[in-house]
């Protein structure tokens, strides 16, 4: 044992040394590909919340409009027909 001096480093193949970088570090590990399956699990999940959202509160719109439509189509009725005199007039006998 020689102190003071450090072995002498082997000589070096760069090409050699890059198609080991290279084949250990080819794909995903595991943990990575897990990760990534919750992550899109969770943003899907999220996504079908904010779908069934929207689309209760379209059938409320539509609710709504469609009882707009039918008021506004049976006081034009009762208007065409002279219902609201009637009901005036049986109101004021008291009937």
């Amino acid at each position: 044992m020689s102190h003071g001096r450090l072995p002498s480093p082997r000589p070096c193949d760069e090409r050699a040394l890059q198609m080991k970088l290279s084949v250990s570090r080819s794909g995903f590990t595991l943990v990575e590909l897990l990760a990534v399956i919750v992550t899109i699990g969770i943003l899907a999940g999220t996504l079908m919340l904010a779908m069934v959202s929207a689309r209760d509160n379209a059938e409320a719109a539509r609710i709504i409009s469609e009882m707009r439509t039918m008021k506004s189509a049976a006081c034009l009725y009762c208007s065409d027909y002279g219902i609201w005199q009637r009901l005036r007039d049986m109101a004021s006998l008291g009937l």
